[in-house]
């Protein structure tokens, strides 16, 4: 949910109207670091690396072209949000996110960002913002407002002419469309199946619609010809969803008999899914939908015990084994509930009795994961659970235990239940048993936490940080050593000695390969702009010392106006570290030209670029970009 006015410039448009630009967002002190990134997670090469050159360029036009409409933008949680509608053809909602890292989390409601793609009034919204946060105001473009004015026309026009059409065919009597129609079925097959599943449908309603008239409807609808391949599924799919419309127009008039009925047709699915290139999961879909007919049916009215042996056979035929039962269980009525409850504690305790004492390898974990297990086990504990009786699930985690995440499952319950020492207990228990688990190590640091272990906590955060050295893991350590006493100061400085010892065993490393390879050192730099220790990360980045190009950009780009120079001599390295690999169009290595530009003074510009069309003549594509005009920097 986004929320307006936490975070807005001076005149932020909300009105449905097209934005209008007037000067810099505000940042609150803590964040006005995080800037820069902010403006790198919205320039042109970020937008056009997600986009793509052609989409991209539709969404500039959108942006300079007034389409950004009711602009709200927020602070939450360090988060930047904005949310607007993108006014062209029809209004899209478009929404963005840029955590105080600079990932971006974006979306919109138009279908090709549906399908998964960076869309055009994504990159608008994200030019806007760009030009809110660098306080560029993006310029208007007559051609722009133009074509959208144009695209705008176009839809009308095409609305006004489908519609027409549709007039047309109005007109036209029964007699001619049906003959008209027979003509283009049998030329096409698919249309052909479509007045097949019609007249199925339509034959079912003159029977009266009733249930006994329904089954070999959805035999005709739901049969094929052996393998279904990807673009006949979408078809088949189409054809299945009525048979969906059916049996919700049946179940309100005989439940019983449509829970017989989504019973066949969930069968027949499946046999279609196991020779159906289903990638897309549209008739995983219709397979949901019939369930959910079921379900209903199921609630309206509630089955006797001896369905449950219908239920379970019914679950057996799926071939994918991912139906979970929970959801029907819930609604299904006591007398259901109870012979379900009886089949699952007879299936679980017979199969624990053959296995649990196994191998002292499977007693150990080391056997593999072994499907049917999770699912008896998953079942009986459902069935206490819905029984309401703590103990017993409680003593029936206790007695089961095997795997990791049987481990984890029971530290949660004891917590829930407010028995934190016992929690604490079988978390030690887990991670002695389970050293290299995650969910494990993250139980018993969580415990350690909440009940004020923390110099073992520390220990935790401490080795989590050498096996990965992460801004995160960096900061949770720091705030572990807090709590636990020490000296926050010696002991940052102490992991600072661990990080140097780190980076000559691995440079030492590289030198067996490459003799001269520099000390790198990355991770001491990440960690001092975490901290925005401007001056001690520049000291530390200069050379011989080596460093990701995308830190020491990071780095320049934070550094003030003071530091212009250590800016230029950081943008320089970055820049030739990656013109070294470039290719055409060499976007990400002109917006850094650009950056240096802005900071030299015009004697400075002047040699700087005469030295790069020198250089890299032989790169036609880069040195039109340094003749081409300046892009706008929205």
């Amino acid at each position: 949910m986004f929320h307006a006015a936490v975070l807005t410039p001076s005149k932020a448009c909300s009105n449905g109207k097209p934005f209008v630009f007037s000067n810099t967002m505000d940042l609150p002190r803590h964040l006005e670091a995080h800037r820069a990134l902010w403006l790198r997670a919205t320039d042109t090469p970020f937008l056009k690396g997600q986009a793509g050159s052609s989409v991209f360029g539709r969404g500039q036009t959108y942006a300079q072209g007034g389409a950004v409409q009711a602009l709200a933008t927020s602070l939450e949680n360090d988060d930047l949000r904005a949310q607007a509608t993108i006014s062209g053809t029809q209004d899209y909602a478009v929404q963005w996110r840029i955590s105080r890292e600079g990932a971006v989390t974006a979306g919109c409601d138009c279908p090709h960002a549906q399908d998964g793609y960076f869309c055009k009034h994504q990159g608008a919204l994200g030019l806007t913002l760009h030009a809110l946060l660098s306080g560029d105001a993006p310029a208007t473009d007559g051609a722009a407002q133009k074509k959208i004015a144009a695209a705008a026309k176009r839809a009308q026009t095409q609305a006004a002419n489908r519609q027409a059409l549709r007039d047309f065919l109005s007109r036209q009597s029964a007699q001619t469309l049906a003959e008209r129609l027979w003509q283009w079925a049998e030329r096409d097959r698919a249309l052909m199946a479509d007045v097949k599943a019609w007249a199925a449908v339509d034959g079912a309603a003159t029977a009266g619609g009733e249930p006994s008239a329904l089954k070999p409807v959805i035999n005709q609808l739901l049969a094929h010809g052996g393998f279904i391949d990807y673009h006949e599924a979408s078809d088949y799919a189409r054809r299945a969803r009525s048979v969906v419309t059916l049996l919700q127009g049946a179940a309100q008039r005989d439940p019983v008999a449509v829970r017989a009925l989504c019973e066949h047709a969930l069968k027949r699915l499946w046999k279609a899914i196991e020779v159906a290139d289903d990638s897309d999961g549209a008739i995983g879909d219709v397979t949901v939908q019939v369930f959910e007919v079921l379900k209903s049916a199921v609630a309206a009215e509630h089955p006797p015990g001896e369905w449950a042996k219908t239920w379970f056979t019914l679950l057996e035929a799926d071939p994918f084994g991912l139906w979970p039962d929970d959801a029907l269980v819930d609604v299904a009525g006591p007398a259901f509930q109870r012979a379900w409850g009886q089949r699952v504690t007879d299936e679980w305790l017979a199969y624990a009795a053959r296995t649990e004492a196994g191998s002292a390898a499977k007693r150990r974990g080391a056997s593999e994961w072994d499907y049917r297990r999770s699912q008896l086990r998953d079942r009986y504990i459902a069935h206490l659970k819905r029984q309401g009786d703590a103990q017993a699930v409680l003593e029936a985690l206790q007695a089961h235990l095997r795997e990791a995440h049987e481990y984890s499952e029971l530290v949660a319950y004891l917590e829930s239940l407010g028995k934190h020492r016992e929690a604490l207990q079988r978390a030690r228990q887990g991670h002695q048993r389970f050293p290299d688990d995650g969910r494990m190590e993250a139980d018993l640091l969580r415990c350690y936490e909440r009940d004020g272990w923390d110099e073992e906590a520390l220990a935790i955060r401490r080795r989590q940080l050498e096996n990965s050295p992460s801004v995160e893991h960096y900061a949770a350590v720091l705030r572990a050593a807090q709590a636990a006493g020490r000296d926050v100061a010696a002991y940052r400085q102490e992991l600072l000695d661990w990080a140097i010892q780190r980076e000559l065993v691995e440079r030492k490393q590289r030198q067996r390969w490459t003799p001269d390879s520099p000390l790198d050192v990355s991770t001491r730099l990440r960690w001092l702009l975490y901290e925005d220790r401007l001056d001690d990360a520049v000291a530390l980045a200069r050379p011989p010392h080596a460093s990701t190009a995308s830190l020491l950009h990071e780095l320049a780009l934070q550094l003030p106006e003071a530091r212009r120079d250590d800016a230029l001599a950081l943008l320089r390295r970055v820049f030739d570290a990656r013109m070294a690999r470039a290719n055409s169009p060499y976007a990400e290595e002109l917006q850094v030209v650009r950056e240096m530009l802005a900071r030299q003074t015009p004697e400075q510009r002047r040699q700087w670029l005469a030295h790069l069309r020198v250089a890299y003549k032989a790169k036609r594509n880069f040195i039109k970009g340094l003749d081409a005009p300046e892009p706008n920097q929205t």
